[in-house]
């Protein structure tokens, strides 16, 4: 007498499988969805900081007024070629504050007779960070 034997899985084994995937696919998109945004964020943050060491730059050789607005800082040619938007690398990276919110851009802010600056960064949904650096704070 010969026996059968039967290779694969059943219909049931492989639905069970794919709701396992599922269950941890519904777990971890949203965490990694969180975990980018945060990761963009940072990067949104860290061009602040870029943003003020060349304002603060400008300041040394221009005593004593801090840059007018943002265009003067871009024209200074001090800021590193690679300064993008993280969320969306075909906005601008840098704009007065003044002008439309748009996620990942840094956002300068200058008081007459400028002597003073503020420098905000907009996070996801056009959503101000909740880091603001002003003069004489690095």
């Amino acid at each position: 007498m010969k026996y059968k034997i039967n290779y694969g899985f059943t219909l049931l084994e492989l639905m069970v499988v794919v709701v396992i995937i599922g269950i941890i696919a519904a777990i971890a998109i949203p965490n990694f969805v969180k975990v980018v945004d945060k990761s963009r964020e940072a990067t949104v943050k860290s061009n602040m900081h870029t943003v003020q060491f060349v304002v603060e730059l400008y300041k040394v050789d221009h005593p004593p007024l801090y840059p007018d607005n943002a265009t003067t800082i871009i024209n200074t040619g001090n800021l590193p070629p690679k300064l993008e938007n993280p969320f969306n690398p075909s906005n601008v990276a840098l704009q007065d504050k003044g002008d439309a919110d748009i996620e990942g851009v840094v956002e300068y802010e200058t008081e007459n007779p400028f002597s003073r600056y503020t420098i905000t960064g907009i996070g996801r949904n056009e959503r101000p960070l909740d880091l603001t650096l002003i003069q004489g704070e690095l």
